[in-house]
């Protein structure tokens, strides 16, 4: 299941390379392609804390055992049709009363808005599992990285703009 995301990440990184490689030569390609990928790794992380995500381990009991419930009866599910583990799952609650609303931020994480909460488990194992399918996938890593790679491109070409 990952495969997809990695290709996906490593086609837009060679891409990106041999575009600044033409460009800028080697040591400039090489340093512009470890900034998409760290910014797509460490994205996660920033993501976190923009959204001020608050950790499984700092909510309350209710709030935690739900959570946690609801990851276990996923475990077991995904287990049993792909084989994948995905205990290691970190999951957060958003504090914001953005019903069914949910996100997804990178290589483990996943954050559910404290409203989503209030629903019954199967909602919860529902939104979950939407979010699992976009961190299977690695969609906010690419999405950062394609981010990454506009902003770049748009400040490259607004700064060769301004100076003509």
């Amino acid at each position: 299941m990952r495969i997809h995301g990695i290709v996906r990440i490593a086609i837009v990184l060679l891409m990106d390379f041999a575009v600044a490689y033409r460009f800028l030569g080697t040591q400039p390609a090489v340093v512009i392609t470890i900034a998409f990928a760290l910014y797509g790794w460490l994205g996660e992380y920033i993501g976190l804390l923009k959204d001020r995500a608050i950790s499984i381990k700092r909510l309350s009991e209710y709030e935690r055992t739900r959570l946690i419930r609801a990851q276990e009866c996923l475990c077991d599910d995904v287990r049993r049709h792909s084989g994948a583990n995905i205990s290691h799952l970190k999951l957060y609650v958003i504090p914001s009363d953005d019903i069914y609303n949910a996100c997804a931020y990178g290589l483990r994480s996943v954050a559910v808005t404290r409203a989503v909460l209030s629903c019954d488990d199967m909602t919860v194992c529902a939104v979950l599992s939407h979010e699992l399918s976009h961190v299977f996938h690695m969609d906010a890593v690419f999405n950062r990285v394609i981010f990454a790679n506009i902003a770049y491109k748009v400040e490259t070409l607004h700064g060769n703009y301004n100076t003509k």
